[in-house]
């Protein structure tokens, strides 16, 4: 659970370096960047819905989860096939 409560934790750090990528490199940028959002959603929808704790950690376990483990492959895969500028 902890990664779980990480990333619904520690997302907004985790989005600033993709927003400042946007100039560099926008199509890949916008990806993650949508991909971030629907974790977004997935924590606004338990604040709206004023879930219990077991709930949500249901809720993160069946919608965030997916996500977290799309976006933790798309990056492998980006970074096999990014070569580095210098």
């Amino acid at each position: 659970m902890y990664t779980l409560y990480c990333v619904s934790r520690c997302k907004k750090h985790k989005k600033s370096p993709f927003e400042k990528a946007l100039q560099n490199d926008r199509p890949r940028t916008e990806k993650a960047l949508l991909m971030i959002q629907r974790l977004y959603a997935v924590e606004r929808r338990a604040r709206q819905e004023q879930l219990a704790a077991d709930r949500i950690k249901e809720l993160r376990l069946t919608e965030s989860l997916p996500v977290i483990n799309q976006l933790g492959k798309w990056i492998f895969e980006e970074i096999k096939s990014t070569l580095p500028k210098s």
